[in-house]
């Protein structure tokens, strides 16, 4: 379910297609992507969070906590940090979630975005948000577990 982008948008007033339009993605994705047919790519998720000035962690449905954590200080490189200080290597990040070395190098050098299922994978080994990870805090704490609805 992504409900939180949606009812975050109809929140802030905004139509698919103004959102679309601000962040850069099309009305016919972000269509898509409400109604669970189609996910965003990671670069337009991060547009979209920027826009609706909130975190990736509650676009993604991980959290029903709105306001993100303060912004980091802009020097990134946080993935490899708490990789370090959970002292893994890259190797054994890719032995316990499956995700390719490479592209673990890749995401710590800023060569590529993780994707959305790579970025989920990780934030739950580290115990932190996918916006720590994506550097747009330096929190660690993960924000908190959303409701669960019966």
């Amino acid at each position: 379910d992504m409900g939180n982008l949606r009812a975050l948008r109809r929140k802030k007033g905004l139509t698919q297609a103004a959102l679309a339009e601000q962040a850069g993605a099309s009305q016919t994705r972000i269509s898509a992507h409400e109604l669970g047919k189609r996910p965003l790519t990671m670069r337009q998720l991060l547009a979209i969070a920027v826009c609706l000035k909130t975190s990736v962690d509650h676009l993604l449905d991980r959290t029903d906590v709105e306001e993100p954590y303060p912004c980091g200080d802009g020097h990134g490189g946080n993935l490899r940090r708490i990789r370090e200080k959970r002292h893994l290597t890259q190797i054994g990040v890719q032995m316990r979630v499956g995700i390719n070395q490479s592209a673990i190098s890749q995401y710590e050098t800023g060569g590529e975005l993780p994707t959305i299922q790579n970025i989920i994978l990780l934030a739950d080994l580290f115990h932190v948000s996918t916006d720590y990870l994506l550097d747009r805090t330096d929190v660690e704490t993960p924000y908190p577990p959303k409701e669960k609805t019966t």
